[in-house]
């Protein structure tokens, strides 16, 4: 019997490993690729709200009348999510 528990634990020790060092790195690209994320979306956000402030009010109303600010929001969201996905998919290349 105590071959069979030393076994199981050699087998346990060996995957063990390997599954956290995946894990750690799959967590480290994940953390990495959100605050590289949040930053550029910031600053993007920040840069087209501060120059759709600009406008004067009658090409404002105009502008808002044309969707232009739904717009934005569908570009940025879309962005996001292609982003999300190349990172997932090089992430399945790390991993």
């Amino acid at each position: 019997m105590g071959g069979v528990v030393a076994t199981i634990a050699a087998f346990l020790a060996t995957s063990i490993g390997p599954l956290v060092k995946r894990a750690l790195v799959a967590i480290g690209v994940g953390t990495v690729t959100y605050a590289g994320l949040d930053v550029a979306f910031a600053a993007a956000r920040d840069l087209i709200v501060s120059n759709y402030g600009q406008m004067s009010g009658s090409v404002a109303d105009l502008v808002s009348l044309a969707g232009v600010g739904q717009a934005i929001g569908i570009v940025l969201g879309a962005l996001a999510a292609r982003v999300g996905l190349v990172a997932l998919t090089s992430l399945g290349r790390v991993l």
